[in-house]
């Protein structure tokens, strides 16, 4: 594992366990240079735009399977019949 996928992962650790990264609040100084903190603000957005891509696919991927077409069998007083459970537009 390179050493960003392992970053990215330790990021996505900390925001699972403290609910930030605190990455954005991070200042250059002491033990993180000017450009370690851009290298972690850099990765963090990546982190965002990739939770962000997953959401929206997993949205678009419910979204599908609503629209998809299903016949459902429904029994009636003479007999079994097929009702159409298409979703219709407002």
């Amino acid at each position: 594992m390179g050493y960003r996928a392992l970053l990215k992962q330790y990021i996505r650790h900390l925001m699972r366990v403290t609910g930030d990264h605190h990455i954005l609040t991070a200042e250059p100084g002491g033990v993180l240079g000017r450009r370690d903190v851009a290298e972690l603000r850099l990765l963090a957005a990546e982190i965002g735009r990739e939770d962000e891509a997953q959401a929206r696919s997993l949205r678009q991927g419910f979204a599908e399977d609503a629209g998809q077409s299903t016949q459902a069998p429904a029994v009636w007083a003479d007999g079994p019949a097929s009702v159409d459970t298409t979703p219709r537009g407002f």
